[in-house]
Formats: structure tokens, C-alpha cells, sequence
């Protein structure tokens, strides 16, 4: 395994991708959030930069990182290294905001990967207000790793459509994921009764058909009786991935925007993924 450790304020990554990045600041939610990052890094043949960030480290060097931050960090890359043992790895320590750090190196990753923290933490850094930052301006998918299942297998991806170019975005993102991982996606319409069924069922229908064609994994849908979010975070019991699209700063209409999709995240029991229309030519 490659480390580099960098203090300081965090560097930035090449454009290239084919790199993950992973916030950490030393709670077991942003430990599962590492773990889950590495083995997707592995999968995918990927490099993963760690960024820790504290709001007030208890001592400082001449750079204002704490040591207790790159004792942590070293600690962690240790960890990694045992049970990652060929994966390319940075790992970096900032005492920049980690709503900035984060966007930042977000733009030249393939994933962006926060844990989340229990709730009444002292220090919920990696979810609150920088998860909700991050699934507003990241420009690559966030994932918020939280659950019993957080660091499972992935063989069951739900993921959940409504018609919207969000959505859209989270069925080309759940159908390149099943192929990697050799799963089954499970795609999810929530059905409210406000409008007509037979419309929902058009619309689920749609989305399994463009999901198949984009994937020779097992595709089939599911139209719950219920909100999305009652939806979506009920299949977070049986699968081991969802992703929910958001429009983030666009200006489309959906169901599944920035919070929905992070309510789901918030009480999910397996990781979410939360993806963005991609932009128009």
C-alpha cells in the first residue's frame, strides 16, 4: 500500500478520478466511513484520500494541525494497510472548514464518503452541516455511511425513481455500481395517492426498462404505498446500498431532493449514495 501523509491544509487531486475521498475526525461513524470507502476503492481498482478535519484540535504545530489529528491519521492508515494491504492511499489533515476542504478535493473524485455521527455528538462534524453542504455542492456522489450494515457485501442496490433527471442520474449510478459488485437493483417508486396509480406504475415501469438496458444485472421494481422517503428508507432495511437522486442547486422539480434525500440518509440502516443530474451540454 502507497501512503503519503500531508499536513497543512489538504492537497488537491488530480482530475483524473479514479480516486475516492473520505472525510474523517476520529468517531466510529467516520471509521465505518473509511472502511466502507477502502473496499470500494479496492473494488474499483481506485486510489482514496483520507481528509481529517477538526474545528479545534487540543494542541497545534506551526502549521495549526493538532498532533493528536496526525497521530489519529497514522493510526488509521495502519488499520487500512492490514486490511487494504494493496490500496493507494493519502492521507491528509486540515484546519480549513471541512464543508470547503471537502468540495474542494470532491472535484477530482469519483465518490465523496461521510460517516455519519451519533446523535447529541459532541462533534458531528462529518454529518449536520457538512453532509448537508456536501449533498447541495459536491460535483461527484455523496455517500453517507451509516447502518449495522454499513460495511457488508454489496448485493442488493435500491435505488429510487420518480421520472426526474435526478433520478435518472441515481439509475445510471445504481447500474454501473450493480456491475461492479454483481448485484441486483432493486428500483423503488413511492406512491403517495395524490396522484393516479396507474401514472405511478408507468413511471416505475420506465425506469426499470431504461435500468435493465444500462446493465446485464437483475433488474425489478418495487411501487411502495407510501411517501419516497417511507419508501426508500424502508428497502434501507433489506438492501445493502441506496442511492437517491437530488437536484441539488438545479432546477428541477422532484421528490427526492437535497432533503428528502438526506432525511432517508439519516436514519437509513445501510449506506446512501446520493447523486446529481449531470449538467446539460
Amino acid at each position: 500500500m502507497s501512503q503519503h501523509l500531508t499536513t497543512g491544509s489538504t492537497t488537491n487531486v488530480s482530475p483524473a478520478h479514479d480516486r475516492l475521498l473520505v472525510g474523517f475526525d476520529g468517531s466510529q461513524g467516520s471509521v465505518a466511513a473509511v472502511d466502507w470507502a477502502a473496499a470500494e476503492a479496492t473494488a474499483r481498482g481506485a486510489s482514496l484520500l483520507v481528509v481529517m478535519g477538526r474545528a479545534l484540535p487540543e494542541a497545534v504545530d506551526f502549521s495549526g494541525i493538532g498532533a493528536r489529528q496526525i497521530a489519529d491519521l497514522e493510526e488509521l492508515a495502519q488499520h487500512i494497510a492490514v486490511e487494504h494491504p494493496t490500496l493507494d492511499l493519502d492521507i491528509a489533515a486540515t484546519v480549513l472548514d471541512p464543508r470547503d476542504a471537502l468540495i474542494r478535493e470532491a472535484s477530482g473524485a469519483d465518490l465523496l464518503v461521510l460517516g455519519s455521527t451519533e446523535r447529541g455528538a459532541a462533534h458531528r462534524l462529518l454529518f449536520g452541516s457538512v453532509a448537508h453542504s456536501a449533498a447541495r455542492r459536491s460535483p461527484c456522489p455523496l455517500v453517507v455511511v451509516r447502518g449495522r450494515r454499513s460495511t457488508a457485501a454489496i448485493h442488493t442496490i435500491a435505488v429510487g425513481a420518480d421520472g426526474s433527471s435526478a433520478s435518472d442520474a441515481a439509475l445510471l449510478w445504481a447500474a454501473a455500481e450493480a456491475e461492479l459488485h454483481v448485484a441486483e437493483i432493486i428500483v423503488v417508486h413511492g406512491w403517495d395517492r395524490s396522484g393516479v396509480r396507474a401514472d405511478a406504475t408507468a413511471i416505475l415501469d420506465d425506469a426499470v426498462t431504461r435500468c435493465s438496458a444500462r446493465c446485464s444485472r437483475p433488474v425489478r421494481g418495487d411501487l411502495f404505498d407510501g411517501d419516497a422517503a417511507t419508501a426508500l428508507t424502508a428497502w434501507t432495511i433489506e438492501a445493502d446500498l441506496l442511492a437517491i437522486g437530488s437536484r441539488g442547486r438545479s432546477g428541477f422539480r422532484t421528490a427526492l431532493f437535497g432533503s428528502v434525500a438526506l432525511a432517508v440518509a439519516e436514519h437509513a440502516m445501510c449506506p446512501v449514495v446520493i447523486t446529481h443530474p449531470r449538467p446539460r451540454a
